[in-house]
């Protein structure tokens, strides 16, 4: 085989074609209904995922969903490429995205205006106990 047949055989092989994406991307929304059924923890990790290439990019809410995928990524990868019918490597790049703000406590005097608005009648129950909680 002459150097140039060499190389473009191996770039064809590197390279995923065109169609991979798309059959990725179409793998990626079935694997997610079949952990929705089973492993639901695992399920989140597909609901944001996007695809370039043979790469799919996982977005998860935690670290500890991020090593859980990590721990089950030699199945997760070989479940995709059954379900995209394809034979190429393929990538995962997880990303960690956790919520920017912090939970707050809530303060007593935050509580009672909440019970206040949500029940019409815990003014009238304060008052009628005698309650001085303010």
């Amino acid at each position: 085989m002459s150097p140039k047949r060499e190389e473009a055989t191996e770039n064809q092989e590197d390279e995923p074609d065109e169609s991979v994406e798309e059959k990725l991307a179409a793998a990626c929304v079935s694997l997610e209904e079949e952990l929705a059924a089973g492993k639901r923890r695992l399920a989140l990790a597909f609901v944001r995922a996007s695809v370039e290439g043979n790469c799919v990019r996982l977005v998860v809410p935690g670290d500890n969903l991020k090593k859980e995928v990590e721990n089950h990524a030699v199945d997760l990868k070989r479940r995709l490429a059954e379900l995209a019918g394809i034979r190429c490597p393929i990538e995962f790049e997880i990303r960690v995205e956790a919520d920017a703000a912090p939970a707050t406590p809530i303060s007593a005097e935050d509580k009672l205006r909440h019970l206040a608005a949500q029940n019409e009648h815990f003014a009238a129950f304060k008052k009628a106990l005698d309650l001085d909680l303010e």
